[in-house]
């Protein structure tokens, strides 16, 4: 292959999925009908994908003996079942019948103290993008600061998303980058002290100047949402925090499936959007590039020149220097956090409950959330 320029994280985005090899012929023979079901699918991995007609919700990985390395996959067959209701995750789980569920803030509280429980952390962030476009009163700096100021993360993380989130004080997350000279973890490192929090005093100024110098005495903005539990719950307190620290801000809630979510959110026809990001690749840029001022994903509109120059240097001149292009993205981060470009809210994780008998079970930041590779029970 050969880059139009160089690009250091290259090797680390080989491991997505869209760069997996395929059998031509196979693929060729199957025409529309491949991946589309487990007899129209072909297995390269350690495990074979068996039972899945396209739709239903049991299936299971089978042991490959083809693969390259199956001396080291000790589990014969993986049994998978996908679950809507947690609740009924939670139950099957209580009654031996699964190894491993998610589960609900309210699950969470019952299932702490349990010696099966844990918090999977993954390279994700939860943040609010405010529509430059529909609502002109977001290219006002103070009006965005205020916004981020206004929301409590730490209530939002420990009440509202319990077990599944920590409180944000960076885009970029925990866990995902470490710095070059010392391995120190680059949202530690790039946090601006006081950027991104909870002060709604400073909220209150803040948005009453802001207001002030669009020559508005109120804002009503309509938030959008997904429609599971989870994103409900978020919007609603997200709702309640604005319109009670911000005099003269109204908030109304669309709630719509994630399809159209999507969809809404690509055309631009939304003003405020409940947003999640996961790494594609273990790298800054990952997240830094949505922002940028032409990128697909910069649904908001924000834009700053600083800011683009600081990403341009990171993947062009400093492209194939580490320490100096690290330098360029922790530049680009604290910009983002100071001029409130996203307003983030937490980072993501997910609590669930894992039968201690389980053993070998490796759960990835980015990429493919789980390799089974290594998992046996004892």
């Amino acid at each position: 292959m050969t880059l139009e320029s160089p690009a250091s994280y290259f090797l680390q985005e080989l491991t997505m999925p869209v760069f997996f090899p395929e059998n031509q012929k196979f693929v060729e023979e199957k025409g529309n009908k491949f991946g589309t079901s487990a007899a129209n699918y072909l297995s390269a991995g350690p495990y074979k994908f068996k039972g899945w007609s396209g739709s239903n919700n049991k299936y299971s990985y089978v042991k490959n003996n083809k693969y390259y390395d199956a001396d080291k996959v000790k589990t014969k067959k993986i049994a998978v079942q996908t679950i809507k209701d947690q609740n009924t995750g939670y139950n099957l789980y209580q009654g031996k019948k699964l190894d491993f569920t998610p589960l609900s803030p309210d699950q969470v509280k019952a299932s702490k103290s349990k010696k099966g429980y844990k918090e999977i952390k993954s390279g994700a962030t939860q943040a609010l993008q405010m529509n430059q476009e529909k609502v002109p009163e977001f290219k006002n700096t103070k009006i965005r600061q205020a916004i981020s100021y206004a929301v409590n993360r730490k209530a939002l993380s420990n009440q509202i998303v319990t077990g599944s989130a920590i409180p944000a004080t960076t885009y970029t997350p925990k866990g995902l980058v470490k710095n070059p000279n010392n391995n120190k973890d680059f949202a530690t490192d790039a946090e601006v002290k006081g950027a991104v929090g909870y002060d709604k005093k400073k909220a209150a100024k803040l948005f009453k100047a802001g207001l002030k110098e669009v020559d508005k005495s109120k804002l009503s903005v309509q938030l959008l949402t997904d429609d599971d539990d989870t994103s409900k719950r978020v919007a609603q307190f997200l709702q309640e925090q604005l319109e009670k620290n911000l005099d003269g801000m109204d908030v109304s809630i669309k709630t719509v499936p994630k399809k159209q979510r999507l969809k809404l959110s690509t055309d631009g026809d939304f003003q405020m959007l409940n947003f999640g990001w996961l790494a594609d690749y273990p790298d800054a840029s990952s997240f830094l590039d949505l922002y940028k001022a032409d990128a697909s994903y910069n649904y908001g509109k924000w834009q700053n020149e600083d800011y683009n120059a600081a990403l341009e240097s990171a993947e062009g001149k400093n492209a194939n220097d580490k320490k100096a292009q690290y330098a360029d993205f922790k530049k680009a981060e604290q910009i983002l956090e100071k001029e409130a470009g996203v307003a983030p809210l937490y980072y993501r994780s997910t609590a669930s409950l894992l039968n201690p008998k389980v053993k070998g079970v490796v759960a990835n930041p980015t990429g493919a959330p789980f390799n089974f590779k290594y998992a046996v029970k004892h």
